[in-house]
């Protein structure tokens, strides 16, 4: 069986920076996702309980990103060294995360509308367990 995989392995700093750098992209995507559900379950409070550890997720890929961003282009203009081509989502993209994420909220309103209101529900907030009535 052959390999078929054509990228090529990162082999000096500047080519591990330039995979960092993608990571952040997606890394940031999927944690822009877990904040918009987390929202959703509280909904739509931003700062209902079990939103914090997103939200501060979120933060922190999108500060790293724009500062490993930053300091590489400057890094590229001073040395001649080329930026990886980082790209915005395509249009057919943002259609299916859009639709990833509807599909997401409708579970999350059945199951909300499926737990009895006179039945005694357990939930987790920041690790700690508590009981509601």
């Amino acid at each position: 069986m052959t390999n078929t995989n054509t990228s090529k392995a990162p082999e000096t700093a500047w080519d591990y920076s330039s995979s960092l750098l993608a990571g952040f992209y997606k890394a940031a995507v999927v944690a822009n996702e877990e904040y918009a559900a987390a929202v959703a379950i509280g909904n739509g409070n931003p700062f209902a309980p079990g939103i914090s550890q997103p939200h501060q997720l979120l933060l922190v890929l999108s500060n790293a990103k724009l500062q490993l961003e930053g300091e590489m282009r400057r890094i590229a203009r001073s040395s001649g060294l080329a930026m990886p081509e980082l790209r915005a989502a395509t249009t057919d993209e943002v259609r299916e995360l859009r639709r990833e994420a509807r599909d997401l909220k409708e579970i999350v309103a059945d199951q909300v509308d499926a737990q009895p209101e006179d039945q005694e529900q357990s939930v987790v907030l920041e690790g700690k367990h508590t009981k509601t009535v």
